[in-house]
């Protein structure tokens, strides 16, 4: 399995290798590539294999997890405790979860009924004490806003995947530091008007009153930008 010194991602990718790997999800990963995006994908765990610690923390420390769900995914029990460990960090890190049925239904998945309920079957002697965490996870997964592919839908996977590659950008381009008594009006305001013309998702913190704490949803904000722009000006130091 790859390991990293680092556990911070832009994106962790859960998938499940016999449906996607060749295809739509190498496809994904060099799309979010081209565009300058840090992509942890977990490809050389072999079967049997016990999900390491360090698989879990590049999980906490993405931005945001793509589950993709396909026909085979929850088949694999590390697929499936990987899920577990992405709702825990949307629940309690507000992280992100973007979700692709890939040629599956997304009701398949709530009601766990076909493969989904096959699978489950299967796992129930060897992972009892886990079935009703992973059907949780499941559901949960299923009742979010994500991607449908299904055959005959009158587009192609590139397409999806081009626009599964704006979302993700669109999540954290630019955040803008500045001090608000002298740019504002002027320079910072055209400058995130020029940049929001261009298509760029900027975050402006202009709703902090003097005397307040940054809250942790606002360094979120930061460590989540592929870029920080910071405007030195005459009194920006003044500001704690």
């Amino acid at each position: 399995m790859r390991e990293s010194s680092s556990t911070s991602y832009h994106v962790f990718l859960s998938f499940r290798g016999e449906d996607t790997r060749t295809n739509f999800t190498s496809h994904l990963v060099m799309a979010l590539q081209q565009k300058c995006v840090n992509v942890f994908i977990d490809d050389k765990l072999e079967r049997g294999e016990q999900i390491s610690e360090s698989l879990f923390r590049s999980i906490e420390g993405a931005l945001i997890s793509i589950v993709i769900l396909s026909e085979n995914y929850a088949s694999s029990s590390w697929c499936l405790d990987e899920l577990v460990k992405i709702i825990e960090c949307k629940k309690s890190k507000d992280q992100k979860v973007l979700p692709i049925f890939y040629y599956v239904d997304p009701s398949t998945i709530r009601k766990q009924t076909e493969t989904f309920g096959e699978a489950l079957a299967k796992h129930q002697a060897e992972f009892k004490t886990k079935i009703q965490i992973w059907r949780e996870a499941l559901t949960t997964a299923a009742n979010l806003s994500g991607w449908h592919l299904r055959p005959r839908y009158g587009r192609n996977e590139a397409d999806f995947i081009q626009d599964i590659v704006k979302q993700v950008l669109w999540n954290y381009d630019v955040f803008l530091s500045f001090r608000g008594e002298d740019t504002r009006s002027n320079f910072t305001n055209h400058l995130e008007l020029a940049l929001r013309q261009k298509g760029v998702n900027v975050f402006i913190d202009d709703k902090l009153n003097r005397g307040e704490q940054i809250s942790d949803s606002l360094f979120r904000s930061i460590e989540g930008a592929m870029i920080s722009i910071v405007i030195f000006s005459e009194n920006y130091v003044s500001s704690s």
